[in-house]
């Protein structure tokens, strides 16, 4: 079940990424700029992000009434991690962090001048996908697995005993030593691998099976290391893959409209 539920969540995410792959991929804004801001909204590529994101969020639910039987069967399995294996995925699932976006950036910056100004689209997605994410974790309020109560969600008005010495809390009570005990959905660490897997797919499409691969690692290691249930993971991909998309999509289409106007640059 781990398996199905995070190969579905990177399937749906790239499929949305490949989208905006072949739109970055054209060969001029110029020559291209009037396709560009006209089939972002093309009726065939609007209800294929739309089903994507239909059967996602419907795979999703469906997870719910197991995801505490797929964190009881993966702590099983993660007992038996060696301490090498275990390191590589506590490292592995930062991607998407602040780190690997320093180190990816500047690699870029240093290495593809022509692509610096898509960092400035990079920066703006994931400060969109931070305010999105965390406001949904705040609206949900759903308990991390740990507390082993899977079908709670408490939303911003109702409380969850966390035990003492905390005591019952909101989810919004960020600063009264819960840590996030309330925000297990959506997993933003998928969402921001989410979100750099996008963006990578659209820069350099000859990555996109080794972005891929790393959501799924992203995905993967969240459920082993017990800090999300399946259907969070699921979630918090399509989450990442479609704000990122249509974060690219907007951005995009304006600077191609900027420089289609007359003294445009």
């Amino acid at each position: 079940m781990p398996g199905m539920s995070t190969s579905t969540q990177s399937t749906s995410s790239a499929t949305i990424g490949r989208e905006e792959a072949a739109r970055y991929a054209q060969p001029s804004d110029a020559a291209t700029g009037a396709s560009m801001s006209g089939d972002y909204n093309a009726p065939g590529r609007s209800w294929a992000f739309r089903w994507t994101l239909a059967i996602a969020l419907g795979f999703a639910l469906a997870l719910l009434p197991v995801d505490g039987e797929i964190v009881r069967g993966v702590a099983r399995f993660r007992e038996s991690l060696g301490g090498d294996v275990r390191r590589e995925l506590e490292l592995l699932q930062q991607f998407g962090g602040v780190t690997s976006l320093v180190l990816i950036s500047a690699t870029i910056w240093l290495l593809d001048p022509t692509r610096r100004r898509s960092l400035i689209h990079l920066l703006v997605t994931m400060g969109i996908l931070f305010a999105v994410v965390n406001a949904m974790k705040i609206l949900i309020g759903r308990p991390r697995p740990r507390f082993e109560e899977p079908l709670v969600f408490l939303g911003p008005f109702r409380t969850f005993d966390l035990g003492p010495p905390v005591g019952a809390r909101h989810s919004w009570e960020i600063g009264s030593g819960i840590l996030a005990d309330l925000w297990s959905m959506p997993s933003s660490h998928t969402a921001f691998a989410a979100g750099l897997a996008v963006f990578l797919c659209v820069m350099y499409p000859r990555v996109r099976p080794l972005a891929w691969f790393m959501l799924g690692v992203v995905a993967v290691s969240r459920l082993i290391f017990g800090a999300h249930y399946a259907s969070d993971i699921v979630v918090g991909g399509t989450l990442g893959a479609c704000v990122s998309t249509l974060a690219f999509r907007f951005m995009r289409t304006s600077e191609v409209g900027r420089r289609q106007q007359p003294g445009g640059c």
